[in-house]
């Protein structure tokens, strides 16, 4: 794999698109930094993931909400400012 380092002008141009003003010493770190990440990306971008499965959560919760008439018995109780939680151990 070969390792691109960004260069002072990507920099520049991607600090423009989130308009920020940098420093040269910030230029020089983040140069370093975002070349590691987009090294790390290339590294994910190499495994081979054709026989896994799409997924848009790490949780299986399905159902998550109440139905309506019923209670959340989990809910935090309210005295004053303070609230008011069962005892975890």
């Amino acid at each position: 794999m070969v390792k691109k380092k960004l260069s002072k002008k990507e920099i520049l141009h991607l600090a423009k698109l989130a308009n920020l003003t940098l420093s040269e010493k910030e230029v020089t770190k983040l140069s370093k930094q975002l070349t590691t990440t987009l090294d790390y990306i290339k590294n994910l971008s190499e495994l081979k993931t054709g026989h896994t499965p799409p997924t848009h959560h790490t949780v299986n919760s399905t159902n998550i909400f109440f139905e309506d008439g019923t209670t959340n018995k989990r809910r935090l109780s309210k005295i004053s400012k303070h609230y008011i939680i069962k005892r975890i151990l």
